[in-house]
C-alpha cells in the first residue's frame, strides 16, 4: 500500500516537472524572416542565430536568445533587445519589422 501511494506520488511530480520544462522553454519562437518596410532591412531568426540583412551594405549573423516577450541580438559591439508585440512583430529602437509571410 505505502508502496502504491509513493509510485504515485512520484508519477504526479514527474509529470508536474514535464509541464513546468515544457512550459518554460523560453518563450513565444521568433523563427522567420522580419522586415521593415520603412527602410527594406530584414531580420531572419533560424537555429539560433539572426541575420541582418542590410541589402548593398552587406549581412551580419549574431546569436540570439529568447526570454518571455524579448529577443536579446548579440553583437560584439553591443546587444539589441527587440519586444515581441501582440500583434507578432518585434521592436527595438523605435523600428518596427513586422513577420514575412
Amino acid at each position: 500500500m505505502q508502496t502504491r501511494i509513493m509510485r504515485r506520488l512520484f508519477m504526479i511530480g514527474m509529470a508536474f516537472w514535464v509541464a513546468a520544462s515544457i512550459a518554460g522553454c523560453g518563450g513565444p519562437s521568433v523563427d522567420g524572416k522580419y522586415v521593415n518596410s520603412m527602410s527594406g532591412t530584414s531580420i531572419t531568426f533560424s537555429g539560433g542565430k539572426a541575420t541582418l540583412d542590410l541589402g548593398m551594405m552587406g549581412k551580419s549573423t549574431s546569436d540570439y536568445t529568447v526570454s518571455g516577450n524579448t529577443v536579446t541580438v548579440k553583437t560584439p559591439v553591443t546587444d539589441t533587445v527587440f519586444t515581441i508585440n501582440s500583434d507578432g512583430s518585434i521592436t527595438a529602437n523605435g523600428a518596427t519589422f513586422k513577420k514575412a509571410s
